[in-house]
């Protein structure tokens, strides 16, 4: 049996591994501290129906011999302010889950996220380090939404095979602006241009042998081996927050190896397959745009051609 929330304290259900808080009103969870449990693995359950900003402001983390995972059930929101370094599963099974400060995770480990058909994981508007998501991998099912609105996520995964291919499918699915019906990695912020000549640029660092080393700020913990999602300019192809002639060689770059090199970082910022007149139509969009004020940028130093081991065009 589940236990209703009434005076801030988590209460645990009959089971001894799983600690609910049911919500109907409004309320707030802790203030400025860590909520861990036992040293063996738990569930924090997040249910009930009301849709205001029902908010958990505590450090969720593990324990220092368990895991703790967030299951949120319920049509109802619930928000999570601190940045959260639980590596237990995250799933969003119903209603809508909002990240104040993203997820993190620690060195070694990361969440996996399950966002179930018509759920929603929701980054705030943000745009600074804070409100990079670090996550071990994303399943958004059929219909489930992760929004990132201005805000950058990185999928660590280390020790398993790349996830960039299906992360490119989740942004093309996610975006409105592509062709996309809204599920999967979804951008409110992107689709309406809020800033014009914004786009997620999806990039594994793997690729570029971990030459990004941060994002808006976030200092990655293995560049390596980790698939970035970046809000930032059309034709950023070095995701460095600004388009220059870095840029436009790794678009040409792309252009004369037959248009297939590689994704965003050669210069397919449609996502199309192929580098093409829209492609470079669209690195002019953002190299003209980018008067506007993007979030914060990526402390790393101009990566170019060198950077990645790709020989320089002839001149």
């Amino acid at each position: 049996m589940v236990k209703q929330y009434r005076e801030g304290k988590v209460k645990r259900t009959s089971s001894g591994q799983s600690y609910a808080i049911y919500i109907n009103t409004i309320p707030t969870v802790a203030g400025s501290t860590t909520l861990t449990f036992t040293d063996q693995d738990r569930n924090l359950n997040l249910t009930g129906t009301n849709t205001g900003d029902n908010n958990v402001s505590a450090l969720i983390t593990d324990a220092a011999s368990g895991k703790t995972g967030i299951n949120k059930t319920g049509t109802g929101t619930w928000k999570l302010s601190g940045e959260n370094t639980h590596t237990g599963s995250t799933v969003v099974n119903a209603g809508t889950l909002k990240l104040g400060a993203g997820l993190k995770g620690t060195a070694t480990a990361a969440s996996p996220v399950t966002v179930a058909n018509g759920a929603k994981l929701e980054a705030v508007t943000s745009g600074n380090a804070a409100s990079v998501s670090r996550i071990k991998s994303l399943n958004t099912n059929t219909s489930g939404v992760l929004e990132l609105h201005d805000n950058d996520l990185v999928v660590d995964y280390t020790g398993s095979t790349s996830s960039y291919t299906a992360t490119v499918n989740q942004v093309k699915s996610g975006l409105v602006l592509l062709g996309g019906s809204g599920v999967g990695i979804a951008s409110a912020d992107v689709d309406a241009q809020t800033i014009p000549g914004t786009m997620l640029g999806v990039v594994d660092d793997g690729d570029v042998g971990g030459a990004i080393t941060a994002t808006s700020g976030y200092n990655l913990v293995n560049p390596a081996s980790s698939v970035i999602v970046k809000y930032t300019w059309f034709g950023d192809s070095n995701l460095d927050g600004m388009v220059d002639g870095a840029d436009y060689a790794l678009i040409d770059t792309g252009f004369t190896s037959g248009g297939t090199l590689g994704g965003w970082v050669f210069g397919d910022y449609d996502y199309s397959g192929t580098v093409d007149g829209s492609d470079y139509a669209l690195i002019d969009t953002g190299f003209i745009s980018q008067n506007a004020v993007l979030p914060e940028p990526t402390t790393l130093g101009l990566l170019g051609l060198g950077a990645m081991g790709m020989p320089q065009q002839a001149t």
